[in-house]
């Protein structure tokens, strides 16, 4: 495992098309030098010995060189202000490949600038760069256009995705029942934009670097619940396009049927993203909550409904064929496996007027 600090790792372009695969990472260095004593370390090769200079350089020009190489950094809040100006002059010139919201963030929130500073260290000229692709995969992915109401009410009964009570440190907690997934081919893209709309809204409710944790709930799961392309796709999209957002992810009640999948995630994901994640089992979970912040399925007293549906959700039925021209017996094929689900967070359902308590145009 590597991190990208030095850009050796390529990320395709995620994208909404179902016609992409986005696999997220692809791993390998980019360096190509292959001679025993020409091996590349930084651009910089290794096992040749420098060549003496030919010119003389002056006392002077020595100091000035040693005293711009020992500079302090600036303080950050002047590399925010300096890399917000650069960026608000980039969007100037390229109105079209941006959100307006998001300029406006960019404009008001000193967080939406710098996560990007400080996303490995990487300082302001990747922080641009890095600003520029993100915010433009935005405009691309649609992340601030999504309707909540493009996904079924029987979806919100289950309750697989939602916000819970925050921890003791204020971060908010995002939860994710594995279980209730399926890798559904025809419905995939629609699936990763309801899962990214979970974390644009648990980002900006958080509102700092590392201001929200991810519970993957992995109790009653299994192969037919295991899904690489879209983890393969959800890691990296958080990563870098919500960089500094994660404090940690609990990956809680894996069964050990699992355990080769969850090794081989491990292996090849970058080693700042491993280092969040943390196997624990329910009881260890109870350690790192009080019982008050815990949802019921987990063994906790959480007062929190988290089967919220908003109002004006159409059922399966209606959307399958309005979005895709289903037939009823496709439908119901597709809903056959989550049945159980369905009938059991009916009754504890409550219709709200809006999934998000805050500002949509926060």
């Amino acid at each position: 495992m590597e991190d990208d600090t030095n850009n050796n790792y390529n990320y395709q372009e995620i994208s909404s098309n179902n016609n992409t695969t986005p696999n997220g990472i692809l791993l390998g260095n980019t360096n190509n030098s292959h001679h025993p004593n020409h091996v590349a370390v930084n651009g910089v090769k290794l096992g040749t010995s420098p060549q003496p200079s030919l010119s003389r350089t002056s006392s002077r020009d020595s100091q000035l060189s040693a005293k711009k190489l020992s500079s302090p950094p600036l303080p950050q809040a002047q590399q925010i202000d300096d890399l917000r100006r650069r960026f608000l002059d980039e969007i100037q010139s390229h109105p079209d490949l941006y959100d307006a919201c998001d300029v406006e963030r960019v404009k008001t929130r000193d967080v939406w600038v710098s996560r990007f500073l400080n996303f490995l260290d990487q300082g302001p000229e990747r922080a641009f760069d890095h600003m520029k692709e993100t915010f433009q995969w935005r405009r691309s992915f649609g992340i601030n256009s999504f309707d909540p109401l493009e996904i079924p009410r029987e979806v919100y009964q289950m309750g697989p995705v939602f916000l819970y009570e925050p921890d003791d440190d204020g971060r908010n907690m995002l939860y994710v029942r594995v279980k209730m997934h399926r890798k559904l081919p025809q419905l995939e893209d629609r699936i990763k934009k309801c899962f990214l709309n979970y974390i644009e809204r648990v980002d900006r409710k958080s509102n700092r670097e590392f201001g929200f944790n991810i519970v993957f709930d992995m109790t009653g799961s299994g192969f037919q619940n295991a899904d690489m392309d879209m983890l393969f796709f959800v890691l990296p999209a958080i990563r870098r396009y919500y960089p500094n957002g994660v404090k940690t992810v609990y990956i809680l009640g894996l069964p050990w049927i699992l355990n080769s999948l969850a090794k081989f995630a491990l292996a090849i994901i970058p080693s700042d993203t491993a280092r969040k994640v943390r196997f624990v089992t329910q009881q260890e979970f109870q350690e790192v909550l009080p019982s008050e912040k815990i949802p019921d399925f987990l063994g906790g007293t959480g007062p929190g409904n988290y089967r919220r549906v908003p109002r004006g959700a159409k059922d399966c039925f209606t959307l399958g064929y309005e979005l895709y021209g289903m037939t009823t017996e496709e439908v119901t094929k597709l809903l056959k496996p989550s049945l159980k689900y369905i009938e059991e967070g009916a009754p504890l359902t409550t219709e709200v007027a809006t999934l998000w308590e805050f500002d949509d145009n926060d």
